[in-house]
C-alpha cells in the first residue's frame, strides 16, 4: 500500500533493457481506487518450466528465476511489438 497523499512523491522508474532506458512516471506506478492506493508493479520469483528434448522423450525441468512482469503498466507507455518469428520483443516511445 501506498499513502495515497505521497503519490507526488513517488519517484519514476527507469528500466534498462539491453542499452536502453524505459522510464516510467512515477505517478503512473499507482493504482488509485477510492479506498486505497496500491504500487502497481511486483517482482516474483517464479518457477519456470523449459522443455528439453531427449532421444526418445520430453523432459520437463523446473528452474527457479527472479522475474518482472511487465503488465499494463509498462506496456501501455510504449509501443511493443511481439515478434514470434524470431522470439524477441521491441519497445519504442509513442
Amino acid at each position: 500500500f501506498i499513502d495515497c497523499e505521497k503519490i507526488d512523491d513517488v519517484p519514476d522508474l527507469t528500466f534498462n533493457i539491453n542499452g536502453h532506458k524505459y522510464t516510467i512516471p512515477g505517478s503512473k506506478l499507482v493504482i488509485q481506487s477510492p479506498e486505497v492506493c496500491l504500487f502497481a508493479m511486483e517482482g516474483s520469483s517464479s518457477y519456470a518450466t523449459r522443455g528439453l528434448e531427449n532421444e526418445s522423450k520430453n523432459i520437463t525441468e523446473h528452474e527457479q528465476h527472479e522475474i518482472w512482469v511487465f503488465g499494463d503498466i509498462f506496456l501501455s507507455s510504449y509501443y511493443t511489438v511481439f515478434d514470434i518469428e524470431d522470439n524477441r520483443v521491441g519497445f519504442a516511445a509513442y
